[in-house]
């Protein structure tokens, strides 16, 4: 499990490319792993988060490998001479302005070198539907220095205004954004059938859903809320900022009308998931607990510090309006039933729609009785992670061998502090918290070590029993972060926080350094060995 930025390969344009990934997909064929599981690669906004992205069918252009000779070659005209790194550019973190400059001054290039091809005017006709909002989306963001389009002179501002009043000079960035997509299209198509001619899977990832300054949401509007932003409640695990802590996540998406597009049988849910089926082995489906019901925020997170010192009887005194669940809570069992109903609905569509790929629900959170039942029924894996698997009264950890075997387990995703980052946070914590105290206690005996250990850095006997340990679930699927195999503490995303550094930190070694740095390759040869003798993978004695 990784997210596509932070691979770094030797030849490297600042950010993962599908070359890194091409290499990565080789390592897990030569380790024996069967699949690598992607953080969503759609095209991203301004905040170059891949859960915000700005539309639901278009792919980044940055992922995209500049040093992929054979495809560039294929479209005819002269490529130019692509540096083989951008100087100067951070190896720590993703410089995204940097990056962008880069990779679309020579993408740009290669179209003007490459116009006319008979082949990208097929691509446009077959993907009109999503294909022309967005290109004229991009150019018109270009033009205005900006996605939100609510700052957009009038006339622009809705796509069906829009498209009538086109001139030439965005007729060139629009088939240049089409160039783009005609050009991912291809790459991630020839990267998904390599992936399977080497016996890995590629899973990407469904966002939940789209960001407000998106072209989706400027081309169909009616089919989101205007008031009403998706998020998700206050929880134990998110206690790093303070209107996180007070009032939830605010995600700032769009809620998404189910019940107008339910008439319709979901054709916006369809179209998305049939875009990703071309790419993709199988879909981990993001927020799984929205398709049952969905917490929304009446404010967007802009205006989060206004009620940052408030409480919701507070805001309800003034007459204001405070975070709820659609359709319904879960307070009452008439409304339980309504809400298991729904989630019922939507993941058997989703399930009929792709009957070949696999699905996975990120089912992580404050998890309602009815969820996992009706994942089980579906035979749709849900994810299980230890930490927030526990026992009543003391909250000790679920023993592995009570995990479903329809399930995917992990130590964490993107959203959690990795197992070094948290054992260091619960060490630093331990002399004035009785509480980290125990939960260092309850973490060792979870792994059968009963003496008590207090080094700052997770000590390696300790890191290999938590991977075996996880690795002796009944869990059919298990899944580990990059960071989580190494023993990494870098964290991708602070959920409900903006920060430089949320989607953008790398890994400290290149792809090329998992096939002969010493210390990875032995590292991953003491892990190999623990999955064969868990049964996970199949290696010669």
């Amino acid at each position: 499990m990784t997210p596509l930025f932070a691979l770094r390969q030797e030849a490297d344009h600042g950010i993962g490319d599908l070359g890194a990934l091409k290499k990565l997909i080789d390592w897990c064929h030569e380790v024996g792993l069967r699949f690598i599981l992607l953080l969503p690669v759609t095209a991203c906004g301004r905040d170059y988060s891949p859960y915000n992205a700005i539309s639901s069918f278009a792919l980044e252009p940055l992922y995209l490998d500049l040093h992929d000779e054979e495809l560039f070659s294929s479209l005819g005209g002269n490529i130019p001479n692509i540096p083989r790194s951008i100087d100067g550019v951070s190896t720590e973190f993703v410089d995204y302005e940097k990056v962008a400059n880069f990779k679309h001054t020579f993408l740009y290039e290669i179209f003007l070198r490459t116009s006319g091809n008979v082949e990208l005017q097929k691509f446009v006709l077959r993907n009109r539907s999503w294909l022309d909002a967005y290109a004229l989306f991009c150019a018109l963001a270009e033009k205005f220095q900006s996605t939100d389009f609510h700052l957009w002179p009038e006339e622009f501002r809705s796509f069906s205004h829009a498209k009538s009043t086109v001139d030439t000079s965005l007729l060139q960035r629009m088939a240049y954004q089409q160039f783009c997509q005609w050009i991912c299209d291809k790459s991630w198509r020839r990267i998904q059938q390599y992936a399977k001619r080497r016996k890995v899977l590629l899973i990407g990832d469904l966002p939940f859903s789209i960001s407000q300054q998106s072209a989706d949401y400027w081309q169909n509007p009616q089919q989101f809320s205007e008031k009403w932003y998706a998020g998700a409640p206050p929880e134990p695990s998110f206690q790093d900022d303070e209107f996180v802590r007070r009032w939830g996540q605010n995600w700032g998406l769009p809620v998404y009308n189910w019940k107008k597009e339910e008439k319709r049988n979901f054709p916006w849910l369809r179209k998305r998931l049939r875009r990703m089926s071309r790419f993709f082995h199988g879909i981990r489906l993001d927020h799984a607990l929205g398709y049952f019901r969905v917490f929304a925020f009446p404010w967007h997170p802009s205006q989060n510090p206004k009620y940052l010192d408030k409480t919701p009887e507070e805001v309800l005194a003034k007459g204001g309006e405070i975070p709820r669940f659609f359709p319904a809570p879960d307070d009452s069992q008439e409304n339980q039933q309504r809400n298991r109903e729904n989630g019922y609905r939507i993941l058997s569509f989703l399930k009929k729609t792709l009957p070949r790929r696999l699905l996975i629900a990120e089912d992580l959170g404050l998890v309602p009785d009815y969820v996992r039942p009706v994942l089980e029924e579906l035979k749709i894996p849900g994810m299980k992670v230890p930490y927030f698997e526990r026992l009543p009264p003391d909250l000790s950890y679920l023993p592995v061998e009570e995990y479903p075997e329809c399930s995917l387990a992990t130590w964490a995703t993107h959203d959690h502090p990795p197992l070094a980052a948290l054992w260091k946070k619960w060490q630093q914590s331990r002399s004035h918290s009785d509480a980290m105290n125990w939960e260092v206690r309850c973490f060792l005996r979870f792994l059968s070590i009963e003496q008590d250990r207090t080094e700052l850095e997770m000590p390696e006997d300790i890191h290999l029993a938590a991977i075996r340990k996880i690795s002796e679930s009944r869990s059919a699927m298990l899944c580990l972060q990059l960071t989580d195999w190494f023993k990494l503490q870098i964290r991708y995303n602070h959920p409900g926080t903006l920060s430089v550094t949320n989607w953008s930190a790398r890994l400290p070694f290149t792809v090329e350094e998992l096939f002969k740095n010493h210390s990875l390759t032995y590292k991953t040869n003491q892990i190999r060995e623990i999955l064969r003798q868990t049964l996970r993978i199949n290696m010669p004695n």
